[in-house]
């Protein structure tokens, strides 16, 4: 009998190593999943969780973040999104005078229930040092949010350790205590000068995104006219991460619009109710309808639009136009506003 056929020695003797981890029986973890997940924000930032937040420079990662936490603070929706009110630490990598105005921006100039660490004021201490720190004050002031702006400024990673795994890793590990002792963690980094898809898009190594729970990418909205327009792409472990939202800046809060395919319904919408007349006899056909809103909207969304319209009687139509005098014309009906 070879020595790693042998059976362990019975008896007292000295604990193994790894006496005191605890194992689960994977029955216990099923139950566990029956319980849905404690949701800051919901779909965007849970307990026990890590988000990732990315964004190339100056497409407002802070404004964005700051918002969010304006609607905790207070327990409002966010974006249409529920949220569980609760205190908030944010570790910024900003000074003194900037944050505070990014904090006015959003109605955070006298706010309660938020925390502020500096970077400029921490560096004596080394990152999991200050994630240590974190858990305390956490305690301390009920904070069930934690943000962390930059993650690569805080975890101290100059020149290439950002595309390091080890040093991604390393940065990664203070976060998961923090979410493991059921605190909720936002991570701010920067995305990549050249973009992508969510989950490589943002600055270094991939090791960041791997270990975080929830990946959402903020980027500007492709609608020329729009400068206040931002993307929301999300990816995740847990299902109602949303898949992407289009959000608009009105009265320095973010709103969201829905989907791109809503926005592109509404603007759809509101081209053709422009163009149609509010009379019968003016009326328009669907080949009359494209030649006048031109590549604004597809054929087939124009059809889909003017049947929804039809439904919900803002639009009227009968047949007698076009050459063979069998097409449908169509007009807004005066009572409805366009």
């Amino acid at each position: 009998m070879s020595a790693t056929d042998a059976p362990l020695p019975s008896g007292p003797q000295a604990p193994l190593p790894g006496a005191s981890l605890r194992w689960y029986p994977a029955e216990a973890l099923f139950t566990e999943a029956d319980e849905p997940p404690d949701w800051v924000i919901e779909g965007l930032v849970a307990r026990s969780c890590v988000t990732e937040v990315t964004a190339k420079i100056k497409v407002g990662k802070t404004h964005f973040v700051t918002d969010a936490i304006a609607a905790v603070l207070e327990g409002r929706s966010f974006l249409g999104l529920d949220t569980r009110e609760t205190g908030v630490l944010y570790l910024t990598e900003e000074r003194k005078p900037t944050f505070r105005e990014a904090l006015k921006r959003v109605g955070l100039a006298r706010a309660k229930g938020l925390t502020i660490l500096f970077r400029g004021e921490s560096y004596e201490l080394d990152w999991d040092a200050i994630a240590t720190a974190t858990l305390s004050k956490a305690r301390e002031v009920n904070a069930q949010l934690v943000v962390v702006d930059t993650l690569s400024d805080w975890a101290n990673l100059e020149g290439d350790d950002e595309n390091s795994a080890g040093a991604a890793k390393a940065a990664m590990r203070p976060l998961e205590r923090i979410a493991s002792h059921g605190l909720a963690v936002v991570m701010v980094r920067h995305e990549r000068k050249g973009g992508g898809e969510v989950g490589d898009s943002a600055r270094g190594s991939s090791a960041f995104g791997g270990s975080a729970d929830i990946l959402l990418s903020l980027r500007r909205a492709p609608t020329p006219g729009h400068p206040t327009r931002r993307c929301l792409q999300g990816v995740g472990r847990l299902s109602a991460v949303p898949p992407q939202l289009v959000l608009e800046l009105q009265d320095a809060h973010y709103v969201s619009l829905g989907s791109s395919a809503d926005v592109d319904r509404a603007a759809s919408r509101t081209a053709i109710l422009e163009v149609l007349p509010n009379n019968a006899d003016d009326g328009l056909t669907e080949h009359e309808l494209r030649d006048r809103l031109g590549d604004d909207v597809s054929r087939s969304t124009l059809k889909r639009a003017l049947a929804a319209l039809k439904t919900e009687k803002v639009v009227d139509r009968r047949l007698g136009g076009g050459p063979n005098r069998r097409a449908y014309r169509y007009w807004r009906i005066d009572d409805v506003s366009s």
